[in-house]
């Protein structure tokens, strides 16, 4: 059996569309804020009954399915909105629906069109007979405070098929979904620019982190620390350390590792092993970045996911570290302070 392949939207030039599909304009729940269209074949069935849905913070609702037939070897598409209270990459949000939901990734494309979108496929096992292979494809995008997903699914065999069939009905239901009335893109929360006097520089961040400005012990160094709190609860850290290396005599990526390192255990945080290269390409376009690393740390008895970003920026060189806490069931938080990190990363200078 061939593998897969994720065509993009240009399916939807194609002619005479009107002939073999339905343009359908929906309004979930008769909310307005919801109403959209999507390109579904006419043979297809809606799904009528989206039954009692309240909307709550991280929690999807179900704005529309779209199934081929009733059997589980046609092709069925879902349309959810999840609120969605803190900033988060929607490529991390992508990735962890596809590892909640035991799906290998084996495609990922960005674009920007007004706002952000992702566009993931793979491949998952059936849990009804633990052996049927089934793809998946979801494309996703921001609007007002939440993260819409179109997500297809359907067996493998069925999508490889030599008719193309499936693959490009999916294609042109998901390209072609559209909101009547959207809100628009922008930030959840307020941005501002925090000035430190100690080497001149600044960067970019929330309101809601505190900031922490730490006292210069040493000739050519300066650090500041991003604090996430709930309730007095720390929530997730970032230090950033600036460095003039005229001055401090130290840029060398592997001795600041190790300085980083030592410095968490004297904050009592340990490594559950050394740090590690970060495989994320994401952060390679990052200008100037001399390198990305993660690890595991202890605070506490409580595990967290650690990242090290090293970024020189004229004469200085900055060493970020972040602390979030590794909770699978409720990620929010992490990636909240991941795409943090990856802000500094890129707005310090």
């Amino acid at each position: 059996m061939s593998e897969p392949i994720f065509p993009d939207k240009k399916v939807l030039l194609q002619k005479d569309l009107e002939k073999t599909h339905n343009l359908l304009h929906i309004t979930p729940f008769n909310d307005r804020n919801f109403s959209f269209s999507i390109l579904i074949p006419k043979a297809w069935r809606m799904t009528k009954d989206l039954g009692e849905q309240k909307l709550e913070s991280l929690r999807p609702v179900v704005l529309g399915g779209f199934y081929e037939k009733e059997s589980s070897d046609g092709v069925s598409i879902s349309v959810t909105f999840t609120p969605i209270p803190l900033e988060i990459s929607l490529r991390d949000y992508l990735v962890h629906f596809n590892l909640a939901n035991h799906i290998t990734t084996i495609h990922l494309n960005e674009w920007f069109d007004e706002r952000p979108f992702v566009d993931v496929g793979g491949t998952f096992i059936s849990q009804i007979d633990g052996k049927t292979p089934y793809v998946v494809r979801t494309v996703a995008f921001f609007d007002g405070k939440g993260i819409y997903l179109i997500s297809a699914s359907v067996p493998k065999s069925r999508y490889v098929a030599p008719d193309g069939k499936s693959m490009t009905n999916i294609v042109i239901a998901e390209f072609s979904f559209k909101l009547l009335n959207p809100l628009g893109y922008g930030p959840l929360e307020k941005f501002i620019e925090t000035k430190v006097p100690d080497l001149k520089y600044s960067f970019t961040h929330p309101l809601n982190w505190n900031v922490r400005v730490l006292e210069s012990k040493l000739k050519g160094k300066s650090a500041v620390d991003l604090l996430l709190m709930h309730e007095n609860e720390l929530i997730s850290y970032l230090r950033i350390k600036a460095i003039d290396p005229s001055l401090a005599g130290v840029d060398d990526v592997s001795a600041l590792l190790q300085t980083s390192k030592a410095e968490m255990a004297d904050s009592q945080v340990i490594l559950q092993d050394d740090w590690k290269s970060d495989s994320d390409l994401h952060y390679k376009s990052i200008q100037n970045v001399q390198g990305t690393y993660l690890a595991d740390g202890i605070i506490n008895n409580t595990l967290v996911q650690l990242r090290c970003g090293i970024v020189k920026r004229g004469k200085l060189v900055f060493v970020l570290i972040l602390m979030s806490p590794k909770n699978e069931g409720n990620p929010i938080v992490e990636m909240h302070a991941r795409m943090i990190y990856e802000i500094v990363l890129n707005t310090v200078a």
